[in-house]
């Protein structure tokens, strides 16, 4: 089991964008160092065609019940649900 901070950095090594982890009922930020969570373990970076919020779904809410996810641009900005990985990925190059 791994921490928070390692989960999100192991997505955005892998699918190319940054994320923040919350409580999917209170929307609240989850400590960096909260522990026992499994980690993110695919092999290849998601479709480029998905969109945000497939990601979400297919992904991430699969890997962690009950947490939620904030995708973000490089510069910061949040990302939409229907920002496509494609794009979302050339903004962070």
């Amino acid at each position: 089991m791994t921490t928070i901070k390692t989960v999100e950095r192991e997505i955005s090594t892998l699918e190319g964008f940054a994320v923040i982890i919350r409580y999917e009922q209170t929307g609240r930020d989850v400590r960096a160092d909260r522990e026992r969570l499994p980690g993110y373990r695919y092999e290849r970076a998601a479709p480029e065609r998905y969109t945000v919020a497939e990601w979400i779904e297919k992904r991430f809410k699969k890997r962690f019940p009950g947490f939620a996810a904030t995708v973000y641009r490089a510069n910061g900005a949040k990302a939409g649900g229907g920002t496509k990985l494609k794009s979302l990925r050339a903004t962070s190059a």
